[in-house]
């Protein structure tokens, strides 16, 4: 994307250079990316399937004041591929993530399929988080079936960003053209003679049932939906009551499955207002002493 593409905002968020990392995580190198000063609260952004950190490059800038991290799982992004996947892996490379950094108890966001192993983190690993938040995550009870899917190859890197189709342009929903192939372009990779996609070929996944997950949550619980997406309302209904810590719904307004792409400044709003209902004082004043997991009265049932 060119700086001279795309209204001010984005320009301006895309500019923001993070810090690139990597870590070692059971022999395959997770690699994450880092805004905001270290030391601040901070807030990991988790990926959807097929998805990686860079979706979130125009989301981590506008959250000032944090210390947001955008980690790629695994089959994923930048990151190592393996044998086979599945949340409980995944989970144990946010953690990994988590403490590589210096993050001291941040709220982990989770989209889609990145819920999964988010809740999970938070629920196996609850004093390592202070809250969790999943984005248009529903209930999938059944085992993954798995399935091959080797990525489409393109001659050049432009006949592979005309083919990337998020759901959110699937639903008719549209999503700004500069943001659009600011995601595309970041998807593919040069693959010796061909074009792309940066994701595994392989999706068998094991996964942890949600309903399993929820009722061992310690942590607050906010559940965000869309009014156009997944998770219904009676679903979400369902999750809060399921989860034993205190939990909210909340939605973001005329987007589908991907509000960062559809909505981004909408859901930029609801997650400011979630993280300082976590971290700060009701009267607007931060307060690292305070047990960040306590949400304020807002955060009730």
């Amino acid at each position: 994307m060119t700086e001279s593409t795309g209204p001010e905002w984005l320009r301006r968020a895309l500019a923001a250079r993070p810090d690139e990392r990597a870590v070692d995580v059971e022999g395959a190198a997770v690699r994450y990316r880092a805004w905001g000063p270290v030391g601040a609260p901070g807030i990991v952004l988790v990926h959807g399937g097929a998805a990686h950190a860079r979706w979130w490059d125009h989301i981590a800038p506008l959250l000032g004041g944090y210390r947001v991290l955008a980690p790629d799982l695994t089959g994923h992004g930048d990151s190592s591929w393996r044998s086979g996947y599945d949340t409980e892996q995944w989970a144990r490379e946010l953690v990994a993530v988590v403490r590589d950094d210096g993050l001291e108890r941040p709220v982990v966001v989770g989209h889609s399929m990145g819920g999964l192993p988010a809740v999970t983190a938070a629920v196996e690993f609850g004093d390592a988080f202070s809250g969790v938040a999943t984005v248009d995550v529903r209930f999938h009870d059944g085992e993954w079936p798995g399935r091959d899917k080797p990525s489409e190859r393109f001659a050049t890197l432009e006949d592979g960003i005309a083919r990337f189709a998020p759901v959110a342009a699937r639903a008719g929903l549209e999503v700004d053209p500069a943001l659009l192939r600011h995601v595309a372009e970041t998807s593919l990779r040069w693959d010796g003679d061909a074009w792309r996609w940066k994701r595994t070929d392989n999706y068998g996944i094991r996964r942890i049932p949600l309903r399993r997950l929820l009722p061992d949550l310690r942590v607050p619980l906010a559940i965000v939906r869309t009014d156009h997406g997944l998770l219904t309302p009676e679903a979400a209904a369902e999750m809060r009551q399921l989860t034993p810590a205190r939990a909210v719904v909340t939605t973001v307004p005329e987007a589908s499955h991907n509000p960062m792409l559809e909505q981004p400044l909408a859901f930029v709003g609801v997650l400011r207002a979630l993280l300082d209902g976590w971290w700060s004082m009701p009267g607007g004043t931060s307060d690292r002493s305070r047990d960040p997991g306590r949400p304020n009265t807002e955060m009730k049932r």
